[in-house]
């Protein structure tokens, strides 16, 4: 509010709540990373919330990032978009012990008017190299993050300095 952060209207998200994808699970560790930007350039913040630990089906640990959409009345559960490595078009698969969603950054990538969103995998095998660790680079649009154009780095991507070592 113009007067700061304050009790009255304050939420509690977690993987039970309302429309909230995937599922509430020991250990999850829902909420360890989370970051804030403007990905459908509404002009509301909206948040990205790491689960690195999140299953992905009976892959354990292999880590999982909610998106909860801001609006005129705070952020709401509706349009709530759940990515891991197994989504729709989204480069790498999903391993053991990834971590997708360890760690989060937003920023403005390709310099349009929407934030993205850059998920780091410290788990990520590259090659025959287990735990080297990459970020996937998802893009924010007019409706909000997409799979279009996005992106997986790391040490051995072109142009990257350095070596993947496990």
């Amino acid at each position: 509010s113009a007067g700061g952060l304050a009790v009255p209207g304050n939420q509690i998200w977690h993987q039970n709540t309302s429309n909230i994808n995937g599922a509430a699970e020991a250990g999850d560790y829902f909420g360890f990373s989370t970051a804030a930007g403007d990905f459908d350039g509404d002009g509301f913040t909206d948040v990205a919330i790491g689960a690195q630990h999140e299953d992905i089906g009976n892959i354990e640990e292999a880590g999982a990032v909610n998106v909860i959409y801001g609006g005129q009345n705070g952020l709401a559960s509706n349009g709530d978009q759940f990515w891991s490595q197994d989504s729709k078009n989204i480069k790498g698969k999903p391993e053991a012990g990834d971590r997708f969603g360890y760690s989060i950054a937003v920023g403005y990538f390709n310099s349009d008017i929407y934030a993205d969103l850059a998920i780091g995998a410290e788990g990520e095998g590259v090659g025959n190299k287990k735990a080297a660790g990459a970020v996937n680079v998802i893009y924010g649009s007019q409706s909000g993050l997409r799979h279009q154009g996005n992106q997986l780095w790391y040490q051995d991507s072109n142009q990257v300095h350095g070596s993947s070592e496990p």
